[in-house]
């Protein structure tokens, strides 16, 4: 299955970039019904109907992503910082731990996962706008169907 993919693909700061690639027809769905809502689409219901069912399903697969991609950049910061805190405790349990560093050090472990969040984050605040735009439109042209001729 493809979120299987794509959670073994988030689980590694050298693996992630393949996110994007298991990704790429929703971020074409995206890009595709952006375009064509720039040439404004309103008055033509069929696609409309069409944009809001795939955009729907882009929407939802880029969010389940996102939360995929989330979750492993915490995992792994904070997997990090655990284990750089035990080692030093372990290894000189008299030292002070330096916790901003060790932070710092933890997210410079998931600059990719980052970067491929926001990357995705971007396309999913893309479809919610664009979906909200696709159902004002929808209703409208429902309304202009139920009144014609006002």
């Amino acid at each position: 299955m493809r979120l299987d993919k794509i959670r073994k693909l988030a689980k590694s700061e050298d693996t992630v970039e393949g996110v994007l690639e298991e990704l790429k027809e929703d971020f074409e769905i995206v890009d595709n019904i952006a375009e064509k809502m720039k040439r404004d689409i309103s008055g033509n219901p069929e696609t409309i109907r069409v944009s809001l069912s795939k955009l729907g399903g882009a929407h939802s697969n880029l969010l389940t992503a996102w939360g995929i991609i989330e979750s492993s950049k915490t995992n792994v910061q904070l997997s990090y910082y655990y284990e750089e805190k035990t080692k030093l405790t372990n290894e000189s349990p008299g030292k002070k731990f330096n916790v901003s560093a060790t932070k710092e050090d933890a997210r410079a472990q998931v600059l990719n996962l980052r970067r491929v969040r926001n990357y995705i984050d971007a396309y999913v605040k893309s479809a919610s706008v664009n979906i909200t735009v696709l159902q004002s439109l929808k209703k409208r042209e429902e309304q202009n169907r139920q009144t014609p001729g006002e």
